[in-house]
């Protein structure tokens, strides 16, 4: 179950990256990575683009969005699977409001 979170999480962060995202910016998407104690620099990853051109408000959000997700950063993901999945879903919606 936790690989399968965290395979969640890597497809989320490789649609916020997008298909023009470095090779290396795709190291934090990979599911190896975020399954020994990386998704929260996964979820910083995917949301940096967005917050260098965000709005002041759209900001605060994404602040907010990854305080929610601290827990990810070093927290395996066997001990964390319910709030990665939750953390994928989270992205995708934060990413489609960003994009509009």
């Amino acid at each position: 179950m936790s690989h399968q979170a965290s395979l969640e999480l890597e497809i989320a962060v490789r649609m916020a990256l997008g298909k023009n995202a470095g090779r290396g910016a795709l190291l934090v998407a990979s599911a190896d990575y975020i399954d020994i104690g990386f998704g929260f620099a996964a979820l910083t990853g995917a949301v940096a683009p967005y917050y260098v051109n965000a709005t002041p408000e759209e900001q605060t959000e994404i602040s907010e969005f990854l305080q929610r997700y601290t827990d990810l950063n070093g927290g395996r993901s066997k001990d964390h699977a319910e709030l990665i999945q939750q953390a994928a879903r989270e992205l995708d919606d934060l990413i489609r409001k960003l994009k509009r």
